[in-house]
């Protein structure tokens, strides 16, 4: 009981601290602050997509609740609902399963559809799409055609998001893609290059990416100009897996430790799987682990989370 109440006291500081501190300690929900929290299948309305997602994020928002929290208000309702479900856990008022069912209920009001109860589950790509994309209204930049030789310049649509979708394997990396996807050449009407320039207004502090190839590997950092022309790197904190009508999930801690949580087999447990030094960008793409029947079960990278520490 006394590591627990340490514990509740640390989250309850972090919680009104106004500044960060340097070094990010990570206020627990259990006894052990060290190993990240994992959410417990529900066999009754298959809830592996949420389980995946929401044990990532939950392990990004618990080394800086405070600002997380304010981020995380940003996503709309179903973040308020997990920022504020998270707290109540830390305090020992609620469970990460029972904070889950309330975001899908939430997303289920919103769109039965999409997210229904039952065995149908939810696909991972509309869960992500649903929570971190625009339909909040919330801009986050802005998309510009420019050629410098002909001082030609226009605003399009469809200004950056959080969420990306990598359809195109030709390129080797994630990093890769988006450094081509941030200044995306082409040709004036004048016979110049020119390029679409896809500008953030501040250095996003998450960036989602929906993987629809198998040929790109996972970046282990990306890079980001921001409209100062600084860039801003933002780690991987988070990789999703699908195969077998299921999704699993590599959580990445902030010195880079690397977990493997699957809620129907490994249930509330994160099982350690090395340093991300041990991991290439290709092998990362594939996790190799046994399902619920014993058996080992390869599934693919579909989903890549970037946040910043």
């Amino acid at each position: 009981m006394a590591i627990v109440s340490t514990l509740k006291r640390k989250a309850e500081e972090d919680l009104n601290s106004e500044e960060p501190k340097s070094k990010k300690i990570r206020a627990s929900f259990g006894p052990t602050p060290e190993i990240p929290v994992g959410i417990l299948w529900d066999s009754v309305n298959y809830s592996c997509s949420y389980d995946s997602l929401f044990t990532i994020l939950c392990e990004i928002w618990i080394y800086n609740p405070k600002s997380w929290t304010k981020t995380f208000y940003s996503f709309g309702n179903q973040g308020k609902i997990l920022s504020e479900g998270y707290k109540k856990v830390i305090r020992g008022l609620e469970t990460l399963e029972n904070v889950r069912n309330d975001v899908h209920e939430s997303l289920k009001q919103e769109n039965s559809d999409l997210f229904p109860y039952g065995q149908t589950g939810t696909d991972i790509r509309d869960l992500i799409s649903y929570i971190f994309t625009s339909h909040h209204n919330i801009s986050l930049g802005y998309r510009r055609l420019t050629c410098n030789i002909c001082d030609f310049f226009q605003d399009l649509d469809n200004p950056p998001e959080r969420v990306m979708s990598i359809l195109d394997g030709t390129y080797k990396s994630i990093n890769e893609w988006l450094q081509q996807w941030l200044m995306e050449p082409s040709i004036c009407d004048c016979g110049s290059p020119m390029a679409t320039s896809r500008i953030y207004d501040q250095p996003p502090s998450l960036l989602v990416f929906s993987l629809n190839t198998s040929r790109v590997s996972i970046s282990k950092t990306i890079r980001i100009k921001g409209s100062n022309g600084k860039f801003t790197v933002l780690p991987l904190r988070g990789i999703i897996y699908s195969g077998g009508f299921h999704f699993t999930s590599r959580i990445i801690t902030p010195g880079k430790e690397v977990w493997y949580h699957d809620g129907m087999v490994t249930r509330r447990n994160c099982i350690k799987k090395g340093h991300l030094t041990d991991f290439t960008g290709d092998s990362l793409k594939i996790c190799i682990e046994k399902n619920s029947s014993g058996e080992l079960v390869e599934r693919q990278a579909v989903v890549a989370i970037y946040s910043k520490k």
